[in-house]
């Protein structure tokens, strides 16, 4: 507590902070807030900051929950002063001071470090598009890397030039874990990324929508389907979903699919506890979590052998 407050007043007495707070841009962040707030979206923030606690508050409860509110407020911020960087950067300033004993107290594998510190292994790999008949889809290919918080995407083609073909996301200090995906609808192309605390769902339309001929001229440029990606589009809370991890153990393995009749994304992430949670994201945005538990499972499963053999 003596730590956060020390930190609190450097935050409050630092002259930038203060200007960025007061300035025009600050009062017009502010009015925005309160106009443009779905369902009272900022109160919303605070109610569920101590929300799920019981009488006695332990450390690791609420270093989760200010966690989770600050990237509350960092959504409500983004929607209502997408124009202001200064609101989200003392979002961030704010949260990293009162969370200062927390900074070294995240558990990974039974190793204590900050999310920084995490070491998960760089993954790469690539998809190929399903249809081959088509001059736009054969020999057209993704191509993924992750490293760290980074993930890169880059589309190639053989037979056309692509315009806009390379995209990079940063998920701020979180690692990204090795189960990205990458899947193919009707519609759209989705790419289903797992991270340490949070999934997402990362929605680009399908080259058929560029594409209504078959010939393209080889001289001629034709759009990536990573050219007209936004930020308000990786931002869209319907996308993604933050978990809370039960322990102070964060998961270290993860995988993630996508059922092609529902479009419902499926991600299933493992904690060195040997515990498992199972997140569904409808199509909607609609989330179900299910934590799997090995004292759990067994039983049940045994019992219902036991049924099956009488």
């Amino acid at each position: 507590m003596h730590e956060s407050f020390i930190a609190f007043m450097f935050f409050a007495c630092a002259d930038g902070n203060i200007k960025n707070f007061f300035s025009s841009q600050g009062a017009d962040c502010r009015r925005a807030l309160k106009v443009n707030q779905a369902g009272n979206e900022v109160s919303n923030c605070f109610d569920s900051l101590f929300g799920r606690l019981d009488d006695v508050v332990r450390k690791d409860d609420l270093c989760r929950d200010l966690e989770s509110a600050q990237k509350c407020f960092g959504m409500a911020i983004a929607r209502s002063c997408p124009n202001f960087a200064g609101y989200e950067s003392l979002n961030k300033k704010f949260f990293h001071a009162i969370r200062k004993p927390c900074n070294s107290d995240v558990s990974f594998g039974g190793t204590q470090g900050t999310l920084q510190d995490i070491k998960v292994a760089e993954r790469a790999n690539g998809f190929c598009y399903r249809d081959s008949t088509k001059h736009h889809t054969r020999n057209r290919f993704i191509y993924w890397r992750i490293s760290h918080d980074i993930l890169e995407l880059v589309e190639h083609s053989l037979d056309v030039n692509l315009a806009g073909n390379r995209i990079r996301y940063k998920f701020v200090d979180t690692p990204i874990l090795d189960g990205v995906s990458i899947h193919e609808t009707y519609d759209n192309v989705v790419v289903l990324v797992p991270t340490v605390c949070s999934v997402h769902r990362l929605i680009f339309p399908h080259p058929d929508k560029y594409h209504r001929q078959d010939h393209v001229h080889p001289d001629l440029a034709a759009p990536s389907i990573f050219s007209e990606a936004t930020i308000a589009d990786a931002r869209d809370p319907s996308t993604f979903h933050f978990f809370t991890n039960s322990s102070s153990q964060l998961p270290y393995l993860a995988d993630s699919s996508l059922t092609l009749a529902e479009e419902e994304a499926i991600f299933v992430l493992a904690y060195p506890s040997g515990e498992i949670l199972l997140v569904k994201q409808s199509r909607e945005g609609k989330v179900e979590s299910i934590e799997l538990k090995s004292e759990s499972i067994v039983p049940r499963f045994l019992s219902g052998l036991a049924d099956k053999l009488r």
